[in-house]
This record gives structure tokens, C-alpha cells and sequence, in this order.
């Protein structure tokens, strides 16, 4: 073959090869848009990957390469074959795709109707057999699944603690509501008129009006802290905040009949702290502490260093906590059922959310509550905060 011949043959094959393109990448775009089965699309592009290489042979002959009609006859039945088992093949390849594609549809059908607990319903069992695209999206579906699963079983827990909340709120609501009106019906009707009943009634509407003013504010406070209303941090001294707060709980504690000591190691580092939250934490776990603690006893506040954080606990020698119980006293309303007998004590007004609050502030520093209770050993409530 001379030099202008071979020139001639590439630009020739070069031509050819370009107008194939083009008309399989027409031909292409139409069969996607017709709608055509993937394996119908597989056998067409098959199906011109023959004609193209049929085109390419007859361009070959005209350079006089096959010397005689014979030899140009077999050589296109050879192309024609080849192309036509070609053509199969890719069909039969696109056969398994189109399955494991189907198996796909089939399980994300599953997971629209709503079958998203458990594991996958089978349809994908058989799409994992190579490490290729199906592999992977069929592996997303799998996480698809899992997500939506843990998506719906945490709606269901918020929907379980909404009713629990609900109902609640709606009990602490009414108790004193009802105290109140009794009050208020008695005072009306003129059941009550001496001087001295008189008085104690209205201290008694005083009381539970303060009552229902706590827990509001409570409520308030907590739904603004769970938000996670943004407040500017600080770097303060937490044991000055800790002694401030004792010093005003200690009539509480006088009236009670307990002490209050407070205790820190040397050198505590200062914290990044929302001063007026820290504060609310802190007494919540005193009046805690105070309500729960039997007369004559002394309750410790203490302050430690613990690897770059900083720990607070309020320990008091009341009833001890069983062990499975202690971390629901975190959860909201939730009282323990030696404090709803004591119904002289102060606890009695309390709102159930005090705790609560103490562990959404905690979480919203970055930092952990933390509870234990011995028998015989009384019980320890508090929180650790990180230094950054």
C-alpha cells in the first residue's frame, strides 16, 4: 500500500466512522425518546455497530484490498455474523440489567407504599452480584430504607412524647385550676366568710396561681432553650455563679431545715457559659436537692476539674433513686413516686420540668448530666460542662 493510498483509506475509515456516529447517536436519541425497552435499545445499537463495521468492509474492498468477488462475499458474511451475534449479546447483557432494574422500581415502589421497617422486602436480593452502577444504587436503595425506617421511628417517638407531653401539661394544668375555682366558688357563695378563712383562701388562689406561673415560665424556658434560642457565651467563673446561687436558695433551705455547703477545688478554669441559664441550672438542682433532702441534713454543692471540663453536683441524703429509674428523672414531668406522696412538701408545686430544664441547658453548652443514687448513700444530680 503506497503512502497516498494509506492517506486515502484513513480519511476514508474517518469519514465513515464519523457519519456512524452521527446516525447511531440519532437513531439513539430517538429510540430514547420513543420510549423503547432497554433491551430493544441494546440490540439496536448492536444492530449498527454491525452495519458500521459492514460499511467499513465495503470501504476496505473499494481500495481493490479483496481481490475477487468470493472473497469479498465470505468476508461480509463473516462481518454480518459477527455483527449479528454482537448485536445479541448486548441484548441478552441489557436482560440482566433490565431485571435487576425492575427488582430496583419494585423495592422503591415498596418503600412509597410505606413497607420501610425491617429489613429490604427481597426485591433487591439479586441486583448485588457485581460491584457496578446497579450494585451501587441498589445499595442506596438499602440505605434509602434504612434511613426512612429510623426517620419513622423517630417520628413515632415524638409523636409517642407529644401525647405524653400533652397529657401532662394538661393534668398539672388542671390541678391547680380546679383548686383555684373551688376557691373562688366558696369565696362567691359565701361558704366562707370569717376573717381568718377568708385569708387562708385567698393565700390558697395566691399559691396555685404562682404554681401555674412557674410552670408556665417553665414551659416558656425550656421550649426557647430546645429551639436553641442563640445566646451570646461568656467566659465565666462557675463557682461564682454556684456560690451566688446558694446564698439565695438558703432561705429556701432554712425554711426546709437543711444546710447548704458548697465546695470547689482550687483553680477551676473558666467556661464559655450563658450566665443566666447556668444560674436556672443550678438552682433547679438546689431546689431539687432542697426538696428531697430529710431536716437537719446538709446539702454539698461541689465544683471539680475533670480533664479540661468542669463538673458540678448537688448531692443530698433523701430517699435513694432505684437505679432503672434514673434516667427518666431527665424526662419531662416525670416525679418520682416517693415525692408525689410528700403533697405537704414543696415539691408538690413543682412544675416536673425542673430537671428537664437542667439537662437542655447542660446539652445546649456541649456538656452531659448526671446522676447516682445509693441506698443509705443519697443522691447525687449534676453536670459536667467542657472548657471549650
Amino acid at each position: 500500500m503506497s503512502g497516498g493510498e494509506l492517506a486515502d483509506l484513513v480519511l476514508l475509515l474517518g469519514l465513515a466512522g464519523a457519519v456512524s456516529t452521527a446516525v447511531g447517536m440519532i437513531v439513539l436519541r430517538w429510540v430514547s425518546r420513543a420510549g423503547v425497552p432497554l433491551v430493544a435499545r441494546a440490540f439496536i445499537a448492536g444492530s449498527m455497530g454491525a452495519l458500521a463495521a459492514l460499511a467499513n468492509v465495503l470501504v476496505v474492498a473499494s481500495f481493490m484490498f479483496v481481490n475477487t468477488a468470493h472473497d469479498l462475499r465470505l468476508l461480509l458474511a463473516v462481518s454480518l455474523a459477527a455483527g449479528s451475534v454482537a448485536a445479541v449479546v448486548s441484548a441478552l447483557g441489557a436482560l440482566d440489567t433490565t431485571r435487576r432494574v425492575r427488582a430496583l422500581a419494585a423495592e422503591v415502589r415498596s418503600l412509597a407504599s410505606g413497607a420501610i421497617d425491617g429489613e429490604a422486602t427481597g426485591h433487591i436480593s439479586g441486583t448485588r452480584t457485581a460491584e457496578d452502577e446497579v450494585s451501587e444504587l441498589a445499595g442506596a436503595v438499602d440505605d434509602l430504607r434504612a434511613a426512612l425506617g429510623r426517620a419513622e421511628r423517630r417520628r413515632a417517638e415524638v409523636e409517642r412524647e407529644r401525647t405524653e407531653f400533652t397529657t401532662a401539661i394538661s393534668h398539672d394544668l388542671r390541678t391547680p385550676l380546679a383548686a383555684i375555682r373551688a376557691a373562688v366558688d366558696a369565696l362567691d357563695d359565701g361558704v366562707v366568710v370569717q376573717p381568718g378563712d377568708v385569708a387562708r383562701y385567698h393565700a390558697l388562689v395566691r399559691r396555685e396561681v404562682d404554681r401555674l406561673a412557674r410552670l408556665i415560665d417553665d414551659l416558656f424556658e425550656l421550649a426557647r432553650i430546645e429551639a436553641g434560642a442563640a445566646r451570646e457565651l461568656a467566659s465565666l467563673d462557675l463557682e461564682e455563679i454556684a456560690a451566688d446561687v446558694a446564698d439565695g436558695m438558703k432561705p429556701l433551705a432554712e425554711r426546709a431545715g437543711v444546710r447548704l455547703s458548697l465546695v470547689a477545688d482550687p483553680g477551676l478554669p473558666q467556661l464559655p457559659l450563658d450566665g443566666t441559664l447556668i444560674e436556672r441550672a443550678v438552682g433547679n438542682l438546689l431546689r431539687n436537692a432542697i426538696q428531697h433532702a430529710t431536716p437537719d441534713s446538709t446539702i454539698e454543692l461541689r465544683l471539680e476539674g475533670t480533664g479540661g471540663s468542669v463538673r458540678l453536683t448537688v448531692h443530698n441524703d433523701g430517699t435513694a433513686i432505684p437505679e432503672e429509674v434514673l434516667p427518666l428523672i431527665w424526662e419531662r414531668f416525670y416525679r418520682a413516686a416517693s415525692a408525689r406522696d410528700r403533697q405537704s412538701r414543696a415539691d408538690a408545686d413543682g412544675s416536673g420540668l425542673g430537671l428537664t430544664i437542667v439537662r437542655a441547658i447542660a446539652e445546649r453548652h456541649g456538656g452531659e448530666v448526671t446522676a447516682s443514687s445509693l441506698a443509705g448513700g443519697g443522691t447525687t444530680l449534676g453536670f459536667t460542662l467542657p472548657a471549650a
